[in-house]
């Protein structure tokens, strides 16, 4: 009788001393976990404090980006990536494969948050007809973990701009979709002919949550936002460049009232 009191006394030690070192475990892990979040989001600052030298400014203005500094740091960067008004604001580089910035910070150290990058498929340039960019889906909603925002009807009517701005120009884009898909699906497609273009922004349309009055033609350029929901699940949110045309039209147009005055958007030239 006293051997299976102790038996039971030593397996019910054992059992607590397990459970004891799974809580110590499981600590250390978030610990660590919520470290490397914070080295990764120390260099992501610091990558924006050195770019953008007078901030993000709250009322929607340009912002300043120090592009031969970039250069210097990273010979892959193309641009600057800001929708106003959200936290997503990053630079974006070009790589020639699908791995290099999966967990590579800007500056070339080892990070949980990686860098946006563009398709190795896609032009520096973003003159294609759909332009992808990937980012991961942070749980602390860095990088592209914001974009979840989009589900709901409301932001994605509010947030609907975005600028990519590159040594070249300012491009600006307004939101034309965003639904989830398979990592395989045709949303990835950047080959085309002008009718495979536009069945394709048909398609990207049908699919999407949210109906906008856009029309993209074939003389237009869509940018893919892409992260990552499980498995092949990914969450995409697409955006159609806006042309000159259009900027300069909105730039120079009469108000209703009085036919001399003249509105402007605040969208860069």
């Amino acid at each position: 009788m006293k051997d299976k009191k102790e038996r039971k006394k030593t397996a019910f030690t054992v059992c607590a001393s397990l459970t004891a070192l799974l809580l110590v475990l499981s600590c250390l892990y978030v610990l660590r976990a919520l470290d490397s979040y914070a080295l990764s989001e120390g260099l992501n600052e610091g990558i924006e404090k050195e770019a953008l030298a007078e901030g993000i400014p709250d009322d929607n203005e340009m912002i300043k980006v120090d592009h031969d500094k970039l250069l210097d740091i990273n010979d892959d960067y193309i641009g600057w990536l800001i929708i106003p008004g959200t936290d997503i604001s990053y630079p974006v580089c070009y790589s020639q494969d699908h791995e290099k910035y999966l967990y590579t910070a800007f500056g070339g150290e080892d990070s949980r948050e990686g860098t946006l990058f563009t398709d190795c498929r896609c032009r520096k340039d973003l003159t294609g007809w759909n332009t992808i960019i990937y980012g991961h889906n942070m749980k602390n909603g860095s990088m592209f973990g914001g974009l979840k925002n989009y589900l709901n009807e409301e932001y994605f009517r509010k947030y609907r701009t975005l600028f990519i701005y590159t040594p070249e120009k300012i491009h600006e884009y307004r939101i034309y979709a965003v639904y989830h898909t398979d990592k395989d699906s045709d949303t990835y497609q950047t080959d085309f002919d002008p009718m495979s273009f536009l069945l394709w922004t048909k398609k990207v349309r049908e699919d999407s949550l949210f109906k906008t009055d856009q029309e993209p033609d074939i003389f237009d350029n869509m940018l893919t936002l892409s992260t990552c929901r499980g498995g092949r699940r990914r969450l995409v949110v697409i955006f159609r460049e806006v042309r000159m045309d259009e900027l300069f039209d909105t730039l120079i147009k009469p108000r209703d009232t009085n036919e001399n005055e003249y509105l402007y958007s605040g969208m860069p030239l």
